[in-house]
């Protein structure tokens, strides 16, 4: 059974991230996933069925995420 969760964001929200209402969306999504991964709750096929991608790219994600925080 899936499950659809609501959460409320701001207009500011949405230009900051610079993106549509349904991108942002799914970039929380995946955003949210993999902290949660990063921190042990989600394997990386919890992640993948959460962010709606194939398993085998999520196996790279994570650490991609990680080396893009490193060079801000």
């Amino acid at each position: 059974m899936n499950h659809q969760i609501t959460i409320p964001v701001s207009d500011e929200t949405i230009l900051a991230l610079k993106a549509t209402p349904g991108h942002a969306g799914e970039e929380l999504r995946l955003a949210a996933a993999i902290k949660l991964y990063e921190v042990g709750r989600l394997s990386s096929g919890a992640v993948a069925a959460v962010a709606g991608m194939p398993q085998a790219f999520c196996h790279d994600t994570p650490q991609h995420v990680d080396n893009q925080g490193a060079n801000s």
